[in-house]
């Protein structure tokens, strides 16, 4: 396993290899909290939260646009899962955010449950966990409608989710090719729920691969010391 820094790479583990997912099924069998339609241990059922209509300044998600420099994040948006609206990255401009691409079909997909644990730890003080559910590793559903269903009903995801779409080749989302092409960070997604730790001034300060679980020390950390920076 590799964390990344703005100054190369510091090798903390072992490094995850691909084949730690799983084939995807017409019929995945879901974890053992959730056979009976209830949600995760320790989670209230919920759905998908739709991504906030105003920015961490109060301003309209709108009009956070045309204060958005070209070439920075807070320029791009993404078509949120629970509405099928834009929202525009502005929205989320001054907090410290965890971008996962996530996946329904995967070894890794439990780490749903530590995405929403860390969630509800850290949001109050200015952090989101934002979600991106990709096919790019034929791991996830064909349908926006049924990777609401299985984050809902299956883990209680409450944080911001984003519709289905590709992390690389010449169909990826704009954000994955802003986020790939930062300095010290480059390079293409190995797996699914790989991490990028935004700060609140909007720079990509971390990056972790797929095996560095939400709730380790090593991310709650790093976390800790961003939210503790003003923006």
């Amino acid at each position: 396993m590799h964390l990344r820094t703005g100054f190369g790479f510091a090798v903390v583990g072992v490094v995850a290899v691909g084949v730690a997912c799983s084939s995807p099924s017409p019929d995945p069998a879901p974890p053992a909290a959730a056979l009976d339609g209830g949600a995760a241990p320790g989670s209230d059922a919920g759905t998908t939260t739709p991504p906030p209509k105003k920015d961490a300044g109060g301003a309209d998600a709108g009009s956070c646009l045309a204060d958005a420099k070209p070439g920075e994040l807070y320029a791009l948006s993404s078509k949120s899962l629970a509405t099928e609206e834009d929202v525009p990255m502005c929205t989320f401009k001054g907090k410290v955010l965890l971008i996962v691409n996530t996946a329904s079909f995967c070894t890794y997909t439990p780490q749903y449950e530590g995405l929403q644990t860390i969630y509800d730890t850290y949001k109050a003080r200015g952090f989101e966990v934002l979600g991106f559910p990709s096919k790019t590793f034929a791991q996830e559903s064909d349908t926006d409608e049924e990777v609401a269903t299985f984050c809902s009903k299956t883990y209680a995801v409450k944080f911001p989710m984003f519709h289905i779409q590709d992390v690389n080749g010449p169909q990826e989302s704009p954000i994955y090719t802003w986020l790939k092409s930062q300095r010290g960070f480059e390079g293409d997604i190995a797996w699914n729920f790989e991490k990028f730790l935004v700060s609140r001034r909007g720079q990509v300060v971390a990056r972790w691969d797929s095996s560095v679980t939400p709730e380790s020390a090593t991310i709650t950390q790093a976390v800790d010391a961003e939210l503790a920076k003003q923006p």
